[in-house]
């Protein structure tokens, strides 16, 4: 029995090389912005359908555009986690380090340590190899990540282990851009 749990364990086991292709390949997403399509569901709840650009500076800078679906902007300088609703008309501030283990912002702003916060496994649907990160301390998600031919994200999908999810396709990567020096300033707070 035990030797039947062991090689079950191996069937499992992510080639070295193919683990560190997925690890490389999060690692140099060092500074992008990317345009997204998001699809939120629940068995509670109706599908949201929502559109926008990502744009990233590690270490530690974020920018989420809502363009459709949404009227939300997010933005994190490295110390602040900064959030506009418009439909709501509010605005919020925290301390980024409060966010920090959201499954999106682990594995966009915090990749390049991939392997240190996730273990990574492969599954094959028959057509596309797909790429299951579980986080090493939190056994309440999992991520699902689909790379195009050159090894970027194409969609990351964050699966609860309620069933509620959010997948996120991408396009229009564009890797390494020069952004606006006002890109990721956290705006002052109104009166």
């Amino acid at each position: 029995m035990n030797s039947l749990i062991f090689l079950l364990c191996l069937g499992f086991q992510l080639d070295p090389a193919v683990k560190q292709s997925v690890t490389e390949a999060f690692a140099r997403l060092n500074r992008f912005q990317v345009s997204f399509n998001q699809e939120t569901y629940s068995a509670f709840f109706d599908e949201t359908y929502a559109a926008g650009t990502f744009s990233i500076a590690r270490p530690g800078k974020m920018r989420m555009d809502y363009t459709e679906g949404e009227q939300i902007q997010r933005i994190w300088d490295g110390k602040t986690a900064f959030e506009r609703d418009a439909m709501a008309d509010s605005e919020s501030r925290l301390e980024q380090a409060e966010l920090s283990d959201e499954p999106i912002v682990r594995v966009l702003l915090y990749g390049d340590d991939l392997a240190g916060l996730f273990l990574i496994d492969r599954k094959n649907d028959g057509k596309t190899d797909i790429f299951r990160l579980r986080p090493r301390d939190d056994d309440t998600y999992h991520v699902e990540v689909i790379f195009d031919k050159n090894w970027l994200p194409a969609q990351i999908e964050i699966i609860g282990s309620d069933g509620e999810g959010t997948r996120f396709e991408f396009h229009d990567f564009v890797l390494n851009p020069k952004f606006a020096d006002d890109t990721f300033i956290v705006p002052a707070e109104k009166p």
